[in-house]
Order: C-alpha cells, then structure tokens, then sequence
C-alpha cells in the first residue's frame, strides 16, 4: 500500500493498516509505483539522539488554523475596482463598498494555543535538505512503529527522492533545494 501527501510517499504492507484503504485517484497508479526508484545505494543510520537534542533548541511558534471565508465583493465582482459614469465621461475608481480589496471579507489565520516547532529551520542528511517538520514526523512514524532506527536507504542527488525505511516500512521524502540564502536556517547536519 501507499499513501502521500505530495512531499512524503510511504510504502507498506497494507496488512499493517488497520483501517479501510482507499483507492488511489490517480487513473494510472502505476505511474506513481514507477517513480519509487528500486535501487537502495545507502545504509546510513540517522543519530536519532543528536535530532531529538537539536528539536529541544529549535525555537516553537504558534499553530493557526484559517477560520472564515474569502467572499467576494458583491459591488465590484472582486476587481477592487468600479466605473463611475457622469454623462459621457467615464472613470475607474476604488470601489467604496471593498476599499479595493475585492473582498467582503476574508479567511484568516487565528492561532489555536497550540504551538510547534519552528517549520522554517532544515536539517541537511548527507547531501540533502529537509525541512524539521518532514523529519519530526519521521520520527513519529518511528515512535508509532515502536522502532529504534531511521536508516537512510537511498539518496542520489541532493534534489531528488531520498528514502528512508523504519522497520517494515519505506518513506520516500522530496528534499528542499540547497542554496546559500537557506543555509542560515540549517540547525544540524548529520553527513
């Protein structure tokens, strides 16, 4: 079985599922297991001690969730804009019922009291580049399977797939590009 969300793949047996799977909507799931490379060119056993004491360090910030709706504004149709007419002349203006928005009202982020770790700091793992969040929730999967390790088992180059097994299970990871204005955002390096 296998399950994304567009960043992470995880492939399993599907008897370790316990709940009903849902079937692929992609017409062709094929096309997905085709892109799983069947090569494993690597046996690198992430330090999960060193990860754990760099989440301690890693500053947390405020969970929001949206709340509301974009609606648009009924005067103006979302342009923000209207046109004015006095007799023959005619003229664009702001439209006074949005203030230019093209909205009546908008959704927004409103904190929940919950706070994570910061999403934005990276974790270079030999020659890629992940975000925290990806790598705390390997570690959780970890957690759940009730396993020690998190192995590296495939990486080829630093923007490509990279998979990583725990236990029974592969999770196939896309890695942040690597460039000089990210690197102040990389918290550790485990090479």
């Amino acid at each position: 079985a296998i399950a994304t969300n567009a960043h992470e793949l995880i492939f399993f047996d599907k008897e370790l599922t316990k709940s009903e799977l849902i079937p692929c909507e992609n017409e062709n799931p094929q096309i997905i297991l085709n892109n799983i490379p069947q090569e494993r060119n690597q046996s690198f056993v992430l330090d999960i001690e060193k990860i754990e004491e760099c989440f301690k360090n890693i500053p947390l910030v405020d969970v929001t969730k949206e709340v509301g709706e974009d609606i648009k504004c009924s005067e103006c149709l979302g342009e923000g804009e209207v046109e004015w007419e006095y007799e023959r002349w005619t003229k664009d203006m702001t439209c006074p019922k949005c203030d230019g928005d093209g909205y009546e009202s908008t959704s927004k982020q409103v904190p929940t009291g919950e706070k994570e770790i910061d999403g934005l700091k990276l974790i270079d793992i030999k020659n890629s580049r992940f975000s925290v969040l990806m790598v705390d929730r390997l570690l959780k999967v970890r957690n759940l399977l009730n396993e020690k390790e998190i192995t590296l088992v495939y990486q080829l180059q630093a923007n490509k797939s990279t998979i990583f097994k725990i236990g029974n299970i592969e999770v196939l990871c896309m890695p942040m590009m690597k460039t000089e204005s990210n690197n102040e955002l990389v918290v550790l390096n485990l090479a």
